[in-house]
């Protein structure tokens, strides 16, 4: 039972958080993801379907109240009896609580279709709304931290190890799969290296063999650092 709880409960959070404090993100999440949103949608189809009787009587009684104020006059009557039929439901559903459990009602079938028909676990929408905000605050940060963008500095060797020696103020998302061109030609990351501020981030390159398959280019340009925020 508290591992069928913990699985509903890490199934609304976005993926951010159920890595923080999973060791795998998708372990028991995706029952965890149906369930919660049948929860979510039954729950929030009930506080929408509940209320509706007494709203709807109240909204009669006020509408025979004001035929009866009308007076005879055909158009009031007309308009008081207009309000007693479908434009209840119309203004029923426009109401701020009405609107909340409409999208929820919505999100837990979402939920529960992403997760049968893509296998995918969906987060609750406002919690995901948080983790981006939280996302781009981390950023932000480390943006700060890493200090002022400038321009990568490039170095050839003659090591039989490197053929080319980068120095970055910023990370790059290079790999050994990566093949980077640079200047007509072709490179691979033989080894990253931590430098001294404010180019903490060293990679060397060798010349990547002829017959290597690209499995995915890089287009390299020393400016490119810069460019990303000024460009």
């Amino acid at each position: 039972m508290p591992a069928l709880l913990l699985s509903i409960i890490f199934s609304v959070l976005p993926e951010r958080y159920r890595k923080r404090y999973l060791a795998d993100p998708d372990l028991n999440v995706k029952r965890g993801a149906i369930l919660s949103g049948i929860v979510e949608s039954v729950a929030c189809a009930l506080g929408l379907w509940l209320p509706y009787g007494e709203y709807y009587r109240v909204r009669v009684e006020a509408a025979n109240a004001a035929i009866l104020a009308a007076g005879g006059d055909k158009f009031s009557e007309a308009a008081a009896s207009f309000s007693r039929g479908g434009l209840v439901v119309f203004e029923y559903m426009l109401e701020p609580l009405s609107l909340v459990l409409f999208y929820f009602f919505l999100e837990g079938l979402a939920r529960i279709f992403a997760t049968v028909v893509t296998g995918e676990v969906l987060p609750s929408m406002p919690l995901q709304v948080m983790a981006w905000l939280h996302s781009a605050g981390e950023k932000k940060k480390r943006e700060r931290d890493l200090g002022p963008r400038i321009a990568d500095v490039v170095r050839s060797g003659e090591s039989t190890e490197w053929e080319l020696r980068i120095e970055s103020c910023r990370p790059k998302e290079w790999t050994a799969l990566t093949t980077i061109q640079y200047q007509d030609q072709h490179y691979e990351l033989a080894k990253e290296l931590q430098g001294v501020p404010p180019r903490r981030f060293v990679y060397l390159l060798r010349k990547a063999p002829g017959g290597k398959v690209i499995r995915g280019l890089y287009h390299y340009r020393p400016e490119e650092t810069v460019e990303v925020v000024g460009g």
